[in-house]
């Protein structure tokens, strides 16, 4: 028994080792292939450094919607969020944010639609979006 609790230990220490260092090393690129092209549409966190994470996007109306896991606590509160436990301490609640892109230069333009979790901060992240005709639906997580 001793054995597998200390063998369970070890994957989870490794398993807090490897989010560490992913949440450290994360870099931004743009990549292209012969099928795909890859480019930043927005960097800095929509101009709020709490955003860390964009965990979901939809295309409605034309326009490209970001949904993003607010996290306060900087890479260090990631970290805890990764490894299952979002403490709540560490956001301001989720955000959306609407991008539109210029025909002409692609550049992209962006609005925040949505904040504090739709006043709730315990609404730490937009984890799904979807469109339904007219409609844009959101979901939460908390």
């Amino acid at each position: 028994m001793a054995k597998i609790m200390n063998k369970g230990l070890m994957t989870s220490l490794c398993s807090l080792l490897f989010l560490f260092l992913a949440t450290s090393l994360v870099s931004s690129q743009e990549a292209a292939t012969a099928n795909l092209e890859v480019s930043i549409a927005s960097s800095g966190g929509f101009g709020c450094k709490s955003n860390l994470y964009s965990w979901s996007m939809e295309t409605f109306k034309g326009d490209l919607y970001v949904g993003t896991n607010n996290n306060r606590g900087g890479a260090f509160g990631l970290r805890f969020f990764i490894a299952g436990l979002p403490l709540r301490i560490f956001t301001a609640g989720g955000q959306v944010h609407k991008g539109t892109r210029n025909s002409v230069t692609g550049d992209w333009s962006w609005t925040r639609v949505l904040e504090d979790g739709l006043n709730d901060k315990n609404n730490y992240g937009i984890r799904k979006m979807k469109a339904v005709g007219d409609w844009l639906y959101g979901v939460t997580g908390k």
